[in-house]
């Protein structure tokens, strides 16, 4: 885990940071597909949800550090400190039929059509042209792209046990904010509190150097 937690910190070199305004970068559907797309196309593997939701997470924390820009939208509760690690909520009760189980570009991606009126529920995409209609493509920003390039390559040699290892450690944004509720606060219960975005930038800036 030590070597994990170099490879974590050895990230900053390789992203240059820059001023951007506050919207958004994309939605947590499209970061999905761009690494199950990744997945497909290098070595054909499959990703857990948890894997997933851990991977979504870790990019909008490089994105807000390096781009000072979020890459999902975290203003409405989006991102919990939960048991397990922060949770990517929608991303997480959309993944939950699977359970441990993997899934695929092809799974993802047909379950995105199949909540979508405008898509035929049928489609499923060819390799490459993973993208929902309405969604934002990420090729609309280079940096963006390098950033998710660097987190697939960076973070997928582990898996989901260790994901949440590297996601709740003792000065994370999850360890400030897991208990954060009013019981919590009192030590009575250790539930669920949002982690604000102000908490992750703050994190990952730090682990720029910045």
């Amino acid at each position: 885990m030590a070597e994990a937690l170099e490879r974590q910190a050895n990230i900053a070199s390789s992203l240059d940071f820059v001023n951007r305004e506050n919207d958004p970068c994309t939605s947590e559907e499209v970061v999905a597909l761009f690494m199950l797309e990744r997945a497909l196309s290098n070595d054909r593997r499959r990703l857990s949800p948890l894997e997933l939701n851990k991977l979504v997470f870790i990019a909008h924390g490089w994105t807000l550090g390096a781009l000072d820009r979020p890459l999902i939208d975290n203003r409405v509760n989006q991102i919990q400190a939960r048991p397990i690690g922060p949770v990517v909520v929608s991303l997480h009760l959309m993944l939950k039929k699977w359970g441990a189980e993997s899934l695929n570009l092809y799974d993802f991606y047909s379950l995105l059509s199949r909540s979508s009126s405008r898509l035929n529920p049928n489609l499923l995409p060819l390799p490459g042209d993973a993208r929902p209609l309405g969604l934002v493509r990420l090729d609309d920003d280079s940096r963006v792209c390098d950033v998710l390039n660097l987190i697939y390559d960076t973070y997928t040699r582990y898996n989901g046990g260790q994901l949440v290892t590297l996601t709740t450690q003792a000065d994370s944004p999850w360890a400030s904010h897991y208990g954060s509720s009013f019981l919590g606060r009192w030590g009575l219960w250790r539930g669920v509190g949002h982690i604000p975005d102000i908490s992750i930038r703050a994190y990952y800036r730090r682990r720029l150097g910045k």
